[in-house]
């Protein structure tokens, strides 16, 4: 799964869904963290990166470990 930070288009890779946090320390919003716990997607969280956005870099630099 992946997340956007509200107002940005730089997406995150979730890697931890009970703090909703990234590997590069970004967390996500607790409105979305608290609708990801009741099992629903909002705009922000998304089961794939869009094609069109970019991959946070050291979120990209953890996919390539």
């Amino acid at each position: 799964m992946y997340f956007v930070k509200q107002g940005s288009d730089i997406y995150h890779i979730l890697t931890d869904t009970n703090m909703g946090s990234a590997p590069c320390g970004q967390v996500m919003s607790n409105l979305d963290l608290w609708k990801l716990k009741q099992g629903e997607l909002t705009n922000s969280i998304t089961e794939e990166k869009p094609a069109d956005k970019s991959l946070c870099k050291h979120c990209e630099k953890m996919l390539d470990k």
